[in-house]
């Protein structure tokens, strides 16, 4: 799995994508590993100005898979924390 920061605009999945995955996973953490979580998905909370920040709330978008393309279906939200782990 790959991360895609550049720490600008997210030029791997477009900022279409980037909100319209923000919306369905309703402002927390889609992370369902359970390497790391009593359950899944993790749930915790993050905010939309805080993308890339590395604290508190902060979140990034990841492609669930290298292989498939940069659309809705393989976009996840993860919170700082998962993103570490992962």
């Amino acid at each position: 799995n790959r991360h895609f920061d550049d720490g600008g605009p997210n030029m791997a999945f477009e900022e279409s994508i980037v909100e319209q995955a923000w919306t369905n996973a309703g402002e927390k953490c889609k992370c369902m590993d359970m390497g790391h979580h009593k359950a899944v998905p993790c749930d915790d909370p993050v905010v939309w100005r805080k993308k890339g920040k590395g604290t508190m709330g902060a979140w990034d978008i990841y492609a669930k898979s290298a292989d498939r393309p940069f659309d809705l279906d393989n976009a996840v939200i993860l919170c700082y924390a998962c993103s570490r782990v992962r």
